[in-house]
């Protein structure tokens, strides 16, 4: 994806819902710029529970396929927990489910994109479902966050 693709079809122009307490809403939701419903469950490795965080997470993606139309655009923020050395901390997590498992969850939730945050450059890769697992490279970065 081009660098205007990714800003146009994943930045922001209405902001829904940015409260991760909220009952009503996943913890982001927006309408981007090219009019889509984006809703994102996010997560930290920061967290004094990020390892059951993991599992809080697939559990949060089930339950949005009941609050949601088919036309909405489900996806997860992490953030990406690497240091020199070591692996991206989401990543290194999500290898210990079964790739086949993994995928078909996917699918079931129609999960379309993970993206990744950098908390110290406040750089968003974008990614697919499947190619984060796999460690793909990414398929662009967002530059819209604070426009």
């Amino acid at each position: 994806m081009t660098s205007s693709t990714v800003n146009k079809t994943f930045c922001i122009k209405k902001p829904l819902n940015f409260n991760c307490k909220s009952q009503k809403y996943a913890d982001i939701e927006y309408i981007s710029k090219s009019g889509r419903h984006f809703v994102i469950e996010a997560k930290s490795h920061y967290s004094k529970d990020r390892d059951n965080g993991v599992h809080k997470l697939f559990g949060e993606l089930l339950k949005e396929t009941g609050r949601r139309s088919r036309s909405d655009v489900l996806g997860v923020l992490l953030t990406d927990g690497s240091r020199k050395g070591r692996k991206i901390f989401y990543r290194e997590k999500f290898h210990l489910i079964n790739k086949n498992a993994y995928l078909a969850f996917g699918k079931l939730v129609r999960c379309r994109y993970v993206f990744l945050l950098n908390v110290e450059t406040q750089e968003i890769r974008l990614f697919s479902w499947s190619g984060f697992y796999r460690g793909d490279k990414e398929r662009g970065r967002l530059s819209c966050l604070d426009q």
